[in-house]
C-alpha cells in the first residue's frame, strides 16, 4: 500500500499510521473542500473555491506549494479560519502530486472508492 485517500477522521488516521506504516496519506479534495467552504460564507465561496482549485492546477508539486502560500496570505485577512486550515492540510492534500502525473485523476479523491461502495451495497 502506498497511498491512502480518506478524510481527515482522527480514528483513521490513527488507525492508518498503525496498520499501514509507510503508506503515504492524501487528505481527499472534495471532503476537504466541504471542510473549507463550511468556514466561508455562502456569498464568498465561488471567490474561495476559485483560489483554491488554482493551487491545483500546478503540474509539479512545488509550484503547487507556492501556489498555496499565496492563496494563504490573500485569504488571511478575511478568512483567518480557511488559511489556517490550508496551512495544516498543505502536505495531506498536495501528498498525490509525489506519484506519476497520469494517476493524479484517479487519487486525488474518494469518489471512485465511494461509488463502489454505493455499488456493492445495491446488490
Amino acid at each position: 500500500m502506498k497511498l491512502v485517500i480518506p478524510d481527515a477522521h482522527e480514528g483513521l488516521k490513527k488507525g492508518m499510521a498503525e496498520v499501514l506504516a509507510g503508506a503515504s496519506w492524501q487528505r481527499c479534495r472534495v471532503h476537504f473542500m466541504r471542510n473549507i467552504l463550511a468556514r466561508v460564507p455562502k456569498h464568498a465561496q465561488p471567490e474561495v473555491l476559485l483560489l483554491i482549485r488554482s493551487i491545483f492546477a500546478w503540474p509539479l508539486q512545488a509550484l503547487a506549494r507556492e501556489r498555496l502560500w499565496q492563496v494563504v496570505e490573500a485569504l488571511r485577512p478575511r478568512y483567518p479560519q480557511v488559511a489556517a486550515l490550508l496551512e495544516e492540510a498543505e502536505a495531506d492534500v498536495l501528498a498525490y502530486m509525489g506519484f506519476p502525473i497520469e494517476h493524479w485523476r484517479r487519487i486525488h479523491v474518494t469518489h471512485v472508492v465511494e461509488r463502489l461502495h454505493r455499488e456493492w451495497s445495491r446488490l
